[in-house]
């Protein structure tokens, strides 16, 4: 399933709401919060006032006091899946072995252990396909299970559900339902996972409403997470492109790798940036595609951006596509100006401005560097001490450097370049 944009958030934005009912039913809410230099003073001795070039280089340090985002910035990123894999569970009671395995593609042989998010309030936050074996001489009996997940704190702060990260904890018991053709009823969850460990257990009892309750099955699940950077580069005011990599946490053999190309939102630029399809490459040089998304700045932790991150197939170890949706969280710490915005999102600073002067016959001929498309008000005046600065023209640069002709009107005169 493809999702559309408004889609995605919505989901988002129900992922979120899931998980804080869950919580408040148990103990805690659930988060996934998606949430110049001194510019060199060119001096062209032709005749010009020594006065106005001392005038002038005063101008061009002033101009240039301004930080550039053009250089390569560096963030850490994360992929946080929204599914957990389940192993299958063996249980033995009355001189009987019994199993129990789930997962997201009802016919796959096995069941590719998947217990997916439902993203739907009526239903338990996740669930999946299940094949019950009640003896080794009975047939499986297939059927549909789900359960709520346990609810996590954010211990770190990044605004991801401890749930979901390796580095925080999950535990405790939450309730769900099962069904097959020939018995329904409750499901009692019993979850733990240590902080640092990418498996915990999940103990499931199941209670029919013809069979009573069967013997508990432990399962081993496991949280997938990727680790990294993304590193990008703003030289433009809203398109611009990132690298990222990233390696699978207790599997670091496992890695992803591949570009990025991000737009500002056309209205809420400094908190939402778009991202368009494209493909991520793994250790094995396997390509995994992935759908248009977008992230949002966190109004809480501003350093952070997250949003969905739907690809085509989540392990391509399966033969199925599976292991769908994940979360991606940059967490970005670079602000060139200061102004509480990531270089992420913020506007970008234009180039240095850049100024020269040169004789043009009776005329002045002054050069201006800066950056193409960008305008700039002329001014002038006759004295610095006080200055009297008056608007002499507008300059729309239509090349990163443009020379206009100036016709001074007194003997010593002074000229800067304000950005507008």
């Amino acid at each position: 399933m493809i999702c559309s944009r408004d889609m995605r958030r919505e989901l988002l934005s129900a992922t979120h709401h899931r998980f804080a009912r869950v919580a408040r039913r148990e103990r805690s809410p659930n988060e996934i919060r998606f949430k110049t230099n001194p510019a060199a003073c060119q001096r062209q001795h032709s005749g010009l006032n020594e006065e106005c070039m001392r005038g002038l280089a005063v101008l061009l340090f002033a101009l240039a006091m301004f930080p550039s985002r053009a250089a390569e910035k560096t963030a850490r990123a994360s992929l946080f899946c929204l599914s957990f894999r389940f192993e299958k569970a063996n249980a033995r009671s009355g001189g009987l072995s019994s199993s129990l395995e789930i997962g997201s593609e009802q016919h796959a042989t096995p069941l590719n252990g998947e217990l997916a998010p439902t993203f739907d309030d009526r239903q338990p936050t996740h669930s999946a396909f299940m094949v019950l074996t009640p003896d080794e001489s009975s047939d499986p009996i297939e059927g549909l299970i789900g359960f709520d997940i346990p609810p996590g704190d954010d211990a770190n702060g990044n605004t991801i559900s401890d749930v979901f990260e390796v580095d925080g904890a999950a535990s405790g018991t939450t309730q769900g339902l099962f069904t097959t053709p020939i018995d329904q009823g409750t499901v009692r969850a019993t979850w733990n996972r240590a902080a640092g460990s990418t498996t915990g257990t999940c103990r499931l009892q199941l209670t029919g409403s013809q069979f009573g309750t069967l013997p508990d099955f432990v399962h081993t699940f496991e949280i997938l997470e990727y680790k990294g950077s993304l590193r990008y580069e703003r030289t433009s005011t809203n398109a611009f492109s990132g690298v990222i990599h990233l390696t699978q946490t207790g599997h670091e053999t496992n890695a992803l790798a591949g570009k990025l190309a991000f737009t500002r939102h056309e209205t809420n630029k400094l908190n939402e940036v778009l991202f368009a399809a494209g493909a991520l490459t793994n250790a094995a040089a396997q390509t995994i595609s992935f759908a248009e998304g977008a992230l949002d700045r966190d109004a809480a932790v501003t350093t952070n951006y997250s949003g969905f991150f739907q690809v085509n197939d989540g392990d391509l170890e399966t033969a199925e596509a599976d292991y769908a949706i994940w979360v991606l969280v940059v967490e970005d710490q670079n602000d060139s100006d200061h102004n509480g915005v990531p270089d992420f999102s913020d506007e970008v600073a234009t180039a240095p401005v850049r100024l020269s002067l040169g004789k043009s016959g009776a005329s002045l001929a002054l050069t201006i560097q800066g950056s193409a498309g960008k305008s700039y008000e002329l001014q002038t005046t006759v004295a610095l001490a006080p200055p009297d600065w008056q608007k002499a023209a507008t300059i729309v640069l239509t090349n990163d450097q443009q020379t206009v002709t100036l016709t001074p009107t007194a003997q010593t005169q002074f000229w800067r370049a304000k950005s507008q």
